[in-house]
């Protein structure tokens, strides 16, 4: 938990370094990136697991991953002269203020980042309740070991991987971002009801892709999408107002998966789609608020 939030601080040092129009294709790359250790990561870690003492195995490596990871964030992160001049543009203290952060909550672009916020904290909560679940979910249904997850899961980077490198792309053809993440949203609803009623493994594997393909459009447009609505002072402050987003959700979705694997298999899953379904219906609201103002305007 102290050593892993290198992650989160790179997105948002790419997020103040590039422009309205690459940044979309910029953060895709990114998770591109990160998410082939989701590709190395779950098959290396499902074969550990399969050996005599692979868990203290599988947790030494992870340590010293770790570890490296925070040596390589503080020898190549160094600020970038496009953050200092942004930042000194609009104001020439750089120090943390925290009365200055409830300002920016009372603010008037707050009610628009906060519903961006709330989209994303239950589009997470439905993405956690799959993700954190999936491990018992396949063992039970389908009665899989774990190097055949660590496997699947490999695959679930993959598609990941492929899908974060044309997120660039995909936004390009829509000139509202708020649309392409309804679409985004509705594709991983059909696909979390796929994977949730899946009569066979394969069927899982298959509705992987989609959800994969989903999962990275909303990571990439949901940042774009607040990031747009505030200063470039404000940018650090609303990223780490995301991931407070993202941790709350992951605070609650394995609380409520936990609860529902006591009653059922299927029950998380299903709770994952109710969510979705949430998730979709405060998207379609947002395109429909826009709308409304644009003809007002």
């Amino acid at each position: 938990g102290l050593l892993k939030h290198s992650l989160s601080l790179g997105r948002a040092c790419v997020a103040d370094v590039t422009s309205g129009k690459d940044r979309s294709g910029r953060l895709g790359h990114y998770n591109a990136m990160s998410s082939i250790g989701f590709v190395i990561g779950p098959a290396l870690g499902g074969n550990l697991m399969a050996t005599a003492g692979g868990f203290k195995l599988a947790v030494t490596i992870t340590a010293m991953v770790f570890l490296l990871n925070f040596l390589v964030s503080w020898w190549l992160v160094h600020p970038d002269q496009h953050m200092k001049d942004s930042h000194h543009h609009v104001s020439g203290d750089d120090s943390f203020n925290f009365t200055a952060s409830l300002t920016f909550v009372r603010s008037k672009t707050w009610p628009k980042v906060s519903s961006v916020m709330l989209q994303r904290f239950v589009i997470s909560v439905s993405q956690v309740m799959l993700r954190d679940n999936f491990t018992l979910f396949m063992e039970h249904k389908f009665n899989v070991g774990p190097q055949i997850i660590g496997y699947i899961t490999s695959f679930r980077g993959v598609v990941s991987v492929v899908s974060s490198l044309t997120t660039g792309q995909i936004t390009r053809l829509y000139s509202d971002e708020s649309r392409l993440l309804f679409q985004a949203v509705l594709l991983m609803f059909f696909s979390h009801i796929g994977i949730t009623f899946a009569p066979h493994v394969s069927v899982v594997i298959l509705f992987l892709i989609p959800v994969g393909i989903g999962s990275s459009v909303v990571r990439v447009v949901t940042v774009h999408l607040y990031l747009q609505k505030v200063s470039p002072r404000e940018k650090g402050e609303v990223m780490g107002m995301g991931q407070s987003t993202l941790a709350l959700a992951r605070l609650v979705g394995p609380q409520l998966a936990g609860l529902a694997m006591e009653y059922s298999t299927d029950l998380p899953g299903t709770f994952g789609i109710g969510f979705a379904a949430v998730a979709a219906g405060l998207t379609y609201r947002h395109i429909s608020n826009g709308v409304q103002r644009t003809k007002t305007a």
